[in-house]
């Protein structure tokens, strides 16, 4: 993965967001770290948005780790947020979902 692309969107998922329609503001539902990676991941092969997707369709599911050069596995599905730095930097991204923003 691009690590221009990685840095560029991590640094939107930052950015608040004002909705004229609505007099508050919002969070993106996900917040990425790069060269982080979980713990015990279902592994799946999926692209990042539907890596998301899935988890935001999975109640137990909290934070999802996407490698997009890893053949076969690109997608793990998390129920826990604990972290470790990888082991080979540039490779994987941590996606820790912020549930209550998907109800807004």
């Amino acid at each position: 993965m691009d690590l221009k692309l990685c840095f560029a969107e991590l640094a939107l998922s930052l950015f608040m967001v004002h909705d004229q329609n609505k007099s508050t503001c919002f969070a993106e539902c996900w917040t990425g770290t790069i060269d982080r990676h979980g713990f015990e991941g279902v592994a799946r092969n999926l692209t990042l948005s539907q890596c998301k997707a899935a988890c935001e369709n999975n109640s137990t599911c909290v934070a999802v780790d996407w490698e997009p050069g890893n053949a076969g596995k690109t997608c793990w599905i998390l129920t826990s947020t604990e972290t470790r730095e990888t082991e080979n930097p540039g490779v994987i991204t941590h996606y820790v979902l912020n549930r209550p923003c998907l109800s807004e």
